[in-house]
């Protein structure tokens, strides 16, 4: 039996989704709300900032070792995704390897060469 977020990833890799044909805002928004059949992990803290205006956020697990920093940088093909969407999967990692873990939000193309 499939689980239920396993169903949802393979519906939205099977529509073969294409930011050319529904438009960059709507395939990031898609992105985005897909992230939500994931549920945050209240047992990690999360500090969302800025560094100057490049918005971020600390992803920093109960069991974390001290000295230990991983920069994540989200995936999206430099087109989409956002600490948003890629928030559990950074966390993933941040529980997995016992550090803490920053996720920045830069700046995506085409807007920004």
């Amino acid at each position: 039996m499939k689980s239920k977020i396993l169903s949802v990833i393979l519906k939205q890799l099977r529509s073969s989704p294409d930011f050319t044909l529904t438009g960059i805002k709507k395939y990031r928004d898609l992105l985005n709300s897909s992230a939500k059949i994931f549920k945050t992990d209240k047992k990690v803290d999360f500090k969302k900032f800025h560094i100057d205006s490049i918005p971020a956020a600390w992803i920093t697990p109960g069991n974390v070792t001290e000295k230990r920093v991983i920069l994540y940088l989200h995936g999206g093909g430099f087109v989409a995704g956002s600490i948003t969407s890629h928030r559990d999967l950074a966390t993933r990692i941040a529980k997995a390897s016992k550090a803490k873990v920053l996720i920045i939000d830069y700046r995506l193309a085409p807007e920004h060469k």
